[in-house]
């Protein structure tokens, strides 16, 4: 099976925000996938940005911001994958799909690339900020554990010395 953030053939005025816990998936399109209807016009298309996260699960085939000819992100596309396995990632569209802002994919802890990572796309897909903005986490690091402390030895007192008022404190207690 494949993923869309948006819909096929469907005007969106809204932002995309698809994520991903579990599950194989064949590819992902992060914003839109589209194609031109017959006579057709611009039909898929997202105005804000589009945003995918994958915390867990396996993808077969390739993730790319958006895909076909008349597919549009007017804004920037965030990518965010740990845990999880992917073939190949394009960074730029696929065929004449187009992305108006960045491209931000993030390799986080866990994340397994097994095929490619393309700092473009496949095809004459473009996108008009910057796409090659690859971050890999550094890996958390482990809590500090605290080492215990030694206990504290109970302090000694020295009986009072007979007759004193110490003693007779002692004594009353």
């Amino acid at each position: 099976f494949c993923l869309a953030g948006g819909r096929r053939w469907y005007y969106s005025t809204a932002s995309t925000d698809l994520t991903v816990q579990s599950g194989t998936w064949r590819n992902v399109y992060v914003g839109t996938y589209g194609s031109k209807k017959t006579g057709g016009t611009e039909v898929s298309k997202v105005t804000g940005n589009a945003k995918f996260t994958m915390t867990g699960g396996t993808l077969t085939g390739f993730i790319t911001p958006a895909y076909s000819s008349s597919a549009v992100i007017g804004g920037n596309v965030d990518i965010y994958l740990s845990n999880m396995s992917a073939a190949t990632i394009y960074s730029a569209p696929v065929y004449t799909a187009t992305v108006g802002g960045d491209v931000n994919i993030t390799l986080g802890e866990g994340a397994v690339i097994t095929g490619s990572v393309f700092t473009g796309g496949l095809g004459s897909g473009s996108v008009t900020g910057n796409y090659g903005n690859l971050t890999k986490e550094a890996p958390k690091a482990e809590p500090k554990k605290e080492t215990p402390k030694a206990p504290k030895e109970p302090k000694v007192y020295a009986p009072a010395e007979t007759g004193s008022v110490e003693e007779k404190i002692e004594t009353f207690l």
